[in-house]
């Protein structure tokens, strides 16, 4: 079953999905809380509890800095968070009671591969140590959280593995998404019909009045912000070279190179579980092939390439580079006693027997402190940038409230530059990432801002940076007279009218078509189609109507320009067997969408036999 886990990641990632938002995966430790009081439970499952501010930091996490606060603080949200939540603890449960329990190994290789913990593609423990403090962990809670998630991923991929789809009809998809139809396409113009559009005196009045919402320009701001961030501060900071040097001491551990070895091996491969009498024959001829390379050492590429059973084989046996741990243990030992050029002896592996020659060995080495400078400064500024920003913080939310219409104080005190932004629209994306941020964006445009102009709060965007922000211009809404947009009224109204006399005229032309009575019309070259390759849903239903029988059939379709009359000449059903490779391919993507029904079943009736209960009378209170 662990196989099966680590083998369809993506299956369960899918799964996940469907089950879950995205919820940060640190931030979490309310989750291993408890004790909280009666009065903040809002909802209970299966005996277990959910309180309000356990919900309310699901919100936050599910928000994140990406959605829209308006749309965060929204009751539709806050209610789809919730139905995430209680999918999730149904899980848990299930997997509690089911007595699922994950390998303690398996947890550890997820702490080592945690992206968070990983400084060069590598993991980091002094990273890992940073972070989880940061965001007020310990190893243990950790794990525990890791343990919860992969035991719950053990209760659903057999829920992935087990939806199916008859090959029948997966048969009958593919050959519907391959069927073709040669057509020939009649366009209508709607532009033609220009000429005999006339609109009424009032028309463009009356459109004003209906869509005003259409012609007023949108609020607007110009705002000015400062900025404190740990990384602009660690830029400043200077490190002096005895600073550098004790450090350099005192890590002389972190500078170490490792060292790797290239080696080139002939592989003479039997399995595991052979019979002795097989391993005996592939010893043999490994013997065999060792006299050769003594005999003659230069010759070991070439006789990789006759004899080696590894993939290596082509390359003359060359592995590259590799070091500590990356190969099995009988490997690595001989060659890491080798010396360059030196040949092993026999070497048995579960592999088989191999030949191995040292060809190159580099690292091993510590760097010298020349050599490490740059790293340790850039390090050391990185410290003191967050050491800064700590010390500089409490200033900064004091001072952003203590002088409420100026930021000249907080800028003079902690060194920081006051900046000035152009327009900015309500709900537009302005220029800089910092901007365009939600928070941002929201402050700009509160009643508190916009009326007294005073500093907003101190916004923490996350990675060290803080924002706080003030109106200095504000433009409402404003809707532009009828006389500045009558042309843009009087286009669209046209447009809408060319449209109605393309496909009167369109239809009325089909009808004749389709009564047999001749028309003279302008066809284009006839040409096979699937349905993926016409423009809209319109021209597809058309075009690809069921039951056609006789030939040519007529069919018509409006487009944003006009009508399009299509002449069908033939159809093209292509017989697909069960075996095809197509069928295949599509099983999987239908497998998957009938899993995720099944898993919606599943998850409601989980929640149906655990007991689910939710006080909405304190669910408002304890969520706003």
């Amino acid at each position: 079953m662990f196989e099966a886990v680590r083998n369809n990641r993506r299956i369960v990632q899918f799964f996940l999905a469907v089950i879950t938002l995205p919820f940060a995966f640190f931030g979490v430790e309310s989750y291993f809380r408890d004790g909280s009081s009666d009065t903040d439970v809002i909802g209970k499952i299966g005996g277990t509890k959910i309180t309000g501010t356990e919900l309310a930091n699901k919100v936050r996490e599910a928000a994140g800095d990406k959605v829209d606060p308006a749309v965060a603080s929204s009751p539709a949200f806050r209610d789809q968070v919730l139905d995430a939540l209680l999918n999730e603890k149904a899980i848990e449960l299930t997997a509690s009671a089911a007595g699922l329990s994950v390998p303690t190994s398996m947890i550890q290789d997820a702490y080592l591969r945690e992206p968070e913990f990983q400084e060069n593609g590598k993991f980091s423990p002094k990273k890992a140590e940073y972070v989880l403090q940061a965001n007020n962990l310990t190893k243990n809670a950790f794990e525990q959280r890791v343990s919860g998630m992969l035991s719950q991923r053990l209760l659903m991929v057999p829920l992935a593995q087990a939806a199916s789809v008859s090959k029948a009809t997966l048969a009958r998809w593919v050959a519907l998404s391959e069927e073709q139809r040669t057509v020939a396409e009649w366009k209508i113009d709607a532009a033609s019909f220009k000429g005999s559009v006339k609109l009424a005196d009032d028309a463009v009045q009356k459109y004003y009045d209906a869509n005003k919402a259409k012609f007023e320009t949108p609020e607007r701001a110009k705002i000015e912000y400062v900025v404190l961030n740990a990384e602009e501060l660690a830029s400043k900071a200077k490190v002096s070279d005895a600073d550098a040097r004790k450090w350099y001491d005192d890590h002389q551990k972190d500078y170490v190179q490792p060292e790797e070895r290239r080696a080139s091996h002939i592989l003479i491969g039997v399995a595991e579980d052979a019979k002795p009498e097989q391993k005996a024959a592939a010893k043999k001829k490994a013997e065999e092939l060792l006299e050769k390379v003594k005999a003659a050492p230069a010759n070991f590429a070439r006789l990789a390439k006759e004899s080696s059973t590894d993939g290596s084989a082509e390359q003359g046996g060359d592995l590259g580079f590799f070091g500590r741990g990356a190969m099995v243990p009988e490997f690595e030992n001989a060659a890491f006693a080798l010396k360059p050029r030196e040949v092993s002896g026999v070497v048995e592996s579960k592999f088989g027997y191999h030949i191995i020659q040292l060809t190159e060995v580099r690292g091993g080495k510590v760097k010298s402190f020349d050599e490490a400078r740059a790293e340790i400064v850039t390090e050391l500024q990185k410290q003191a940038g967050a050491k800064s920003l700590a010390e500089s913080t409490d200033q900064f939310n004091d001072l952003v409230f203590q002088q409420p219409v100026t930021f000249k104080p907080l800028a003079e005190k902690l060194g920081l530059t006051i900046q000035r932004s152009d327009w900015i629209e309500k709900g537009g994306v302005p220029a800089g990432g910092i901007l365009a941020n939600p928070k941002i964006q929201a402050a700009i445009f509160s009643a508190d801002s916009l009326k007294e102009r005073h500093n907003s709060e101190a916004f923490d965007l996350g990675q060290g940076t803080l924002v706080s922000v003030r109106v200095l211009d504000y433009q409402p809404k404003k809707l532009k007279p009828v006389a500045d947009v009558r042309p843009q009224i009087e286009q669209v109204l046209t447009l809408e009218e060319t449209g109605k006399l393309a496909k009167a005229e369109g239809e009325a032309r089909l009808a004749k078509l389709a009564a047999g009575t001749p028309v003279t019309a302008t066809w284009g070259a006839a040409h096979a189609v699937h349905r993926h390759e016409l423009s809209s849903d319109e021209a597809r239903k058309a075009v690809f109507v069921q039951g056609l029988t006789k030939f040519p059939a007529y069919v018509g379709a409006a487009t944003a320009d006009g009508f399009v009359i299509y002449r069908i000449d033939q159809v093209n059903k292509p017989t697909v067997a069960l075996d095809d490779p197509r069928v295949g391919m599509f099983s999987q993507q239908f497998s998957q969408l009938y899993g995720a029904a099944d898993l919606r079943s599943v998850l409601a009736g989980l929640r149906a036999r655990q007991g689910t209960e939710i006080y909405y009378d304190r669910l408002t209170s304890k969520t706003e």
